[in-house]
């Protein structure tokens, strides 16, 4: 994201646009004659449709915010129009706002709880957004509770960061280090999923424990049996630590351990069975075949906060910042695990995405697989099932245009073919040359997988099974969606 200076601005007044919602009419002034924006950049644009406190409609793009509104840009790019916060209802800013903020980003979502708490009917959003501030920043209670007993409390008012050594250590970077220092191989399969295409997120597989080779292929009826009631075991023992009941709901291949509502449980035991489904059909399995030690544990809490207990006692892992995690191991287990966010659409894709990592961890064999082949199955599944078939739009549904765009800007995938972790901008893109590679050839995209669980080089299996040199893939991938001369 970046920030734009020496913007001056006329007060706006209100009128019907062109293009079919209410917009402000701006007279801008641009210092060096610099393109509309307002404070940070919203880089890729975020799509927006939502009601004013006059039930006027806005829609289009949000293209920037600052603490004052956000600008939207018209569905056909033609109009900008600026939306003040206080022209939205306080639950309407935080749909807003949800759609720009990173889950960790404690002073974004405090700094909106100071600017709706205090509103008429602000105090139920003011909370949500506490709440959010608090799962990311759990020191700043105390500051909360001023905020509650009405106190008119700023981000400069929590307490100061202590000052940390400057030399190398656990939690410090050594910029001098090379990029893949400290790193131990894996199987890749599995991630930390952040928020939709946060650039400073932490992206990668979250797998544990040396690889048990006995544990893959075919696993006999008792110790599959043996496997799930092991899962059980772990889902009673992490639940009763953290103080909390959950319902468990049991199919072929997934245990799915949650606090939802029954009927909602059954609508994602359900999401999750397509999705196993349309798998199989990809790698030519037999219909029915469960492919994990037991099975595949789902666990979906309600808040947040619980999601975040659980991922640091039973996990091990530091949740912050993310939406739901492959938790894949290497005696064969796999533990996936989310909150319910409150956009459905978004909870239902990374609800997909992950569980498309346990697949794969558990497919055929255990060797590595690359980020950009794992990540672009993920997505492209969840796209699939989720995105493009009547659930709504998503955000992650939003950026195929945008990555379409930048690729012709850049003319390179900016070394994502090499990369440990993707990129946050490189999901939609792994995802769309995923899909490139299937329509050419389901067989040939099979067999090119295949060959890297048997032990192949991506490169030498991309030759030798799937038919076609890295270059050429790439450049065919780039004549496809219109990036000419695409390079790796």
């Amino acid at each position: 994201m970046t920030t734009r200076t020496g913007i001056s601005m006329q007060q706006p007044r209100r009128q019907r646009s062109a293009f079919g919602c209410v917009v402000l009419s701006l007279c801008l002034v641009f210092a060096g004659g610099a393109s509309a924006a307002v404070g940070v950049t919203v880089d890729p644009p975020v799509r927006i449709a939502v009601k004013t406190l006059d039930d006027e409609r806005v829609m289009g793009w949000i293209i920037s915010r600052d603490a004052e509104g956000f600008e939207v840009r018209s569905p056909r790019g033609d109009e900008i129009a600026l939306v003040p916060w206080d022209d939205l209802a306080p639950d309407r800013v935080l749909w807003v706002q949800d759609k720009l903020l990173a889950d960790d980003d404690a002073r974004g979502w405090f700094e909106l709880a100071a600017q709706i708490y205090p509103r008429d009917g602000g105090r139920i959003s003011g909370e949500k957004a506490l709440g959010r501030a608090l799962g990311a920043d759990p020191t700043l209670e105390d500051l909360a509770q001023r905020l509650r007993d009405g106190e008119a409390v700023t981000w400069a008012d929590a307490a100061p960061e202590p000052e940390t050594d400057d030399a190398p250590g656990p939690d410090t970077v050594d910029e001098n280090a090379p990029d893949d220092a400290g790193l131990e191989p894996d199987d890749g399969e599995g991630d930390d999923h952040a928020a939709p295409h946060d650039e400073d997120a932490a992206h990668g597989p979250q797998v544990v424990g040396d690889i048990q080779t006995q544990f893959w292929g075919e696993l006999s009826p008792e110790l599959m049996a043996e496997s799930v009631e092991a899962l059980k075991k772990e889902a009673d023992e992490a639940t009763e630590q953290m103080g909390v009941r959950l319902r468990t709901y049991e199919d072929d291949n997934f245990l799915l351990f949650t606090d939802l509502p029954p009927a909602e449980a059954r609508r994602w035991a359900g999401l999750l069975d397509e999705m196993y489904d349309r798998l199989l059909e990809t790698f030519d399995l037999p219909a029915g075949q469960n492919i994990f030690r037991g099975k595949c544990a789902i666990y979906v809490f309600s808040r947040q906060t619980d999601y975040f207990q659980y991922c640091a006692q039973t996990l091990g892992f530091p949740a912050m910042g993310t939406a739901g995690v492959c938790h894949s191991r290497g005696d064969g287990f796999c533990v996936v695990a989310f909150y319910r966010q409150e956009n459905t659409l978004n909870f239902a894709h990374v609800l997909v995405h992950e569980s498309v990592h346990a697949f794969v961890h558990r497919y055929r064999s255990h060797p590595f697989i690359p980020s950009w082949i794992n990540e672009g199955l993920a997505e492209h599944i969840a796209y699939k099932l989720v995105d493009s078939r009547g659930f709504g739009e998503s955000d992650w549904a939003q950026q195929a245009e945008y990555m379409r765009r930048r690729l012709r800007q850049l003319d390179s995938l900016q070394g994502m073919l090499d990369l440990p972790h993707i990129q946050g901008w490189q999901y939609p893109v792994a995802s769309e040359l995923c899909a490139f590679m299937i329509r050419q050839s389901p067989t040939r995209y099979r067999d090119f997988i295949n060959a890297i669980k048997d032990g192949k080089h991506w490169q030498q299996a991309l030759r030798e099974d799937y038919g076609i040199d890295r270059d050429q893939l790439v450049r065919a991938f780039g004549d496809a969606i219109g990036a000419r001369n695409l390079r790796p």
